[in-house]
């Protein structure tokens, strides 16, 4: 549900940071989503959902990932 609607919806808010400490540069960026009606009743009450999206180098190696 989350990655399906991260990928059709505008996020209700966004962030971004960089930070280039031990060793390695980081860009992560947090964006907030409303939750659709159709939510599984499971999630009842849920509004929001998160993802934080991270990427950069660790040890001269590149990343690229989503939590959510």
């Amino acid at each position: 549900m989350a990655q399906t609607q991260f990928l059709q919806s505008p996020p209700l808010s966004c962030a971004t940071a960089i930070d280039s400490r031990h060793s390695r540069i980081v860009k992560r960026t947090c964006q907030v989503f409303a939750v659709p009606e159709s939510l599984p009743n499971q999630w009842a009450g849920l509004k929001t959902f998160v993802v934080v999206e991270r990427q950069g180098e660790r040890d001269r190696q590149p990343f690229h990932e989503y939590q959510f």
